[in-house]
């Protein structure tokens, strides 16, 4: 449901074209091409399209290294850490990439990869603690629901906190009158 309501809302507002390279550009034409709430919308659409993927791999991933090895520690610990670790990657690198595609600069990995780790982390203690299996058809759609809902909401309420705040970058071949150009660097010569 939420990833319907995602995509409705980013398909609302059209995309423009960016204008031609040579073209005079106003302050105005400057701005970012996406508004927030659009740029937004699609990278929780992103992440929750990557959780539906990623968390039934992962449950299925982690149940086949679970059964390698006789010992829980051995067979346990590398599965729990693909559980936590591949649907936290997953949906962070897809909302990433989405929006530092649409307005580049926009976002930064290292805060939001870590707030999803331990997304993803509390969601498997509940589920743990809820008495959910790897192997049962509802724990494997109550934990895609909960990833798909819980962990983009987390990575996008990081992105939305964290952003960079640089300005818009300015599109190739138009020149910034404000801009300086760097001095030119000193030749270094060798004597042999």
């Amino acid at each position: 449901m939420s990833l319907v309501v995602a995509l409705i809302l980013a398909a609302s507002s059209p995309v423009e074209p960016p204008p031609a390279p040579d073209a005079q550009l106003a302050p105005a034409d400057l701005a970012p091409r996406h508004s927030r709430a659009r740029l937004l919308a699609l990278d929780f659409g992103a992440g929750a399209a990557a959780a539906v993927v990623a968390v039934p791999v992962s449950l299925a991933l982690a149940n086949w290294i679970g059964q390698l090895s006789p010992d829980n520690f051995v067979s346990g610990l590398p599965a729990l850490v693909l559980f936590v670790t591949l649907p936290a990657l997953a949906i962070t690198l897809s909302e990433w990439w989405i929006s530092n595609h649409l307005e580049p600069g926009s976002a930064r990995v290292r805060p939001a990869i870590w707030a999803a780790l331990g997304a993803q982390f509390a969601v498997w203690i509940v589920g743990a603690l809820l008495g959910a299996g790897i192997i049962d058809l509802p724990s494997i759609i109550a934990f895609t629901l909960c990833d798909a809902i819980l962990v983009p909401g987390v990575v996008t309420g990081v992105f939305y906190l964290k952003g960079t705040g640089a300005p818009p970058p300015v599109p190739v071949g138009i020149r910034d009158p404000s801009y300086a150009a760097p001095p030119p660097a000193a030749r270094l010569t060798f004597a042999f």
